[in-house]
């Protein structure tokens, strides 16, 4: 409902105002009315009012002084002028006061119903956007406030975790606009879509008070129909049904890394969380040991070609096999400490496996990128990788660093490095991190964010928007969060600051 004040010093035509507003919206609803503008602003603040409604000509205090102040006490107060009086000056001030709508008297209903169109609809989307970004906050544990704000606080709910690729932290983009429209197709349910911390991992909060728990899993089903026809993988899980938003945050980091479980390489699904199959720890564990043996000897006595034959037989039984993530990244690990242990390289960190796994696992589509992948790795290692270029280690670190310079109005990925270098990419990691002490991706976002700040002292009219396209953001909302996330200020803060 939007609470409408109606502001006019004739009885005759603010009923017939009132009557007019309530008949062409049923959502709009008069609370309050006023003949003069001193009265109206008295009941602004007592009132929590949406949108107002007022003549210009009052005794007491005019439309206009009324609207100025009127958005002092509620800046987000919309406000329309009715008035009998169209000359040039009355329009220009109501410009310069933001007026949200100007309409002649006689009222014409299709340009009131027009206007009211207009209003509602953003009202509609600011509020939306405050309610997403409390929920947000809910979301990543950093909302401290009221729950008052969240229509459905004390009604039950329903989540999906929607991931693209196999990782949270993938590079595709998975776009609200996208999800939102697939999910009105589906139905007329009550939902929000939340960002997440990761570009690839969205959050959906359906509001279950009108309708059966079926309704929604048949909605998430979908949605899962439209998204694969899009995306490479899409894995969506779907809650039960839960009663209290202030466990927001703990049901999804519980329904998240019960995904990331489940996930299996090649395959996209739709899990229910009710209905997901337990992990069996102990055949993980025994088939880890089995792995391990046989790894141990063939890295340390088998000839190359028959060492790539063994793992690409291995990988080929764990997709008949269905294996989920969970397995693949233990039996991933098992090969590569197998490797480094008989080349003598035991002191390489476990932190820095668990990076090879992940650089190997997470951009893969397919078991055949992984294959590829797994395949390069090793070749890489006992080919001296460095030695093969006939290049030092340190011209070597210093032309990856040229090279990601060279690139900063560019966009490229660790897969570009790689391919341009003839390396692994866990390899360049490695390598550049010893020199760094970060990764090459996290050098050239820095690179980016030191060029966006150069940007935005070098010109104080220059948009948000082309500073993200100039330097090849997916879109200047990923930007502003990146910029924030490196400098503790959003670009419009850190333009502001170097302006005083």
């Amino acid at each position: 409902m939007y609470k409408v004040l109606v502001v006019e010093d004739n009885k005759l035509i603010l009923k017939d105002i009132t009557d007019q507003l309530e008949s062409i919206n049923s959502r709009l609803k008069v609370v309050a009315a006023a003949f003069d503008g001193e009265e109206a602003l008295e009941i602004l603040k007592r009132e929590d009012i949406d949108i107002l409604f007022t003549d210009i000509k009052m005794p007491v205090k005019d439309g206009l002084t009324l609207v100025n102040e009127g958005k002092k006490i509620s800046p987000s107060l919309k406000c329309v002028i009715i008035s009998g009086y169209g000359d040039f000056e009355y329009a220009r001030q109501a410009i310069k006061l933001q007026i949200d709508g100007y309409i002649l008297k006689p009222i014409d209903p299709g340009e009131l119903e027009a206007v009211i169109e207009k209003i509602t609809g953003e009202i509609d989307t600011a509020k939306e956007l405050v309610l997403e970004k409390t929920l947000s906050r809910l979301l990543m544990n950093t909302y401290s406030g009221e729950l008052d704000l969240i229509p459905f606080k004390d009604k039950s709910f329903v989540l999906s975790v929607v991931r693209t690729g196999l990782s949270r932290k993938g590079p595709q983009s998975l776009e609200n606009n996208n999800v939102k429209k697939y999910i009105s197709e589906g139905s007329n349910i009550d939902f929000n879509i939340i960002d997440t911390e990761f570009i690839s991992e969205k959050v959906i909060i359906y509001n279950t008070s009108e309708h059966e728990p079926e309704h929604f899993l048949l909605n998430a089903e979908l949605l899962f129909n439209k998204l694969v026809k899009e995306y490479p993988q899409i894995n969506i899980i779907t809650s039960s049904r839960i009663s209290d938003i202030s466990k927001l945050c703990d049901r999804y980091t519980r329904l998240s890394q019960e995904l990331s479980c489940q996930i299996i390489l090649g395959k996209s699904q739709i899990l229910f969380e009710n209905n997901v199959n337990s992990i069996d720890l102990k055949l993980l564990n025994e088939l880890s040991y089995k792995l391990k043996r046989k790894y141990d000897l063939l890295m340390k006595n088998s000839p190359l070609n028959s060492l790539f034959n063994k793992i690409e037989a291995d990988l080929c039984e764990w997709e008949q096999k269905s294996f989920n993530l969970l397995y693949i990244k233990r039996f991933l690990t098992i090969m590569i400490e197998c490797l480094y242990e008989a080349n003598n390289a035991i002191n390489i960190p476990q932190l820095d496996i668990s990076l090879d796994v992940e650089q190997l696992l997470y951009p893969c589509n397919t078991y055949q990128d992984l294959k590829k992948n797994m395949i390069n790795h090793v070749k890489s290692f006992f080919d001296g990788l460095t030695e093969s270029e006939n290049i030092s280690l340190k011209e070597l670190i210093e032309k990856i660093g040229q090279f990601i310079q060279s690139n900063l109005y560019n966009s490229i990925t660790l897969q570009d490095l790689a391919d341009k270098f003839d390396l692994t990419s866990s390899y360049i990691c490695r390598i550049f991190k010893s020199q760094f002490s970060i990764s090459p991706m996290a050098y050239y976002m820095n690179l980016k964010i030191e060029e966006a700040k150069k940007l935005l002292r070098s010109d104080n009219d220059i948009l948000i928007k082309n500073i993200s396209d100039t330097l090849r953001f997916s879109d200047q909302f990923y930007f502003s969060k990146v910029f924030k996330m490196y400098t503790g200020m959003s670009p419009q803060e850190y333009k502001k600051s170097e302006e005083r």
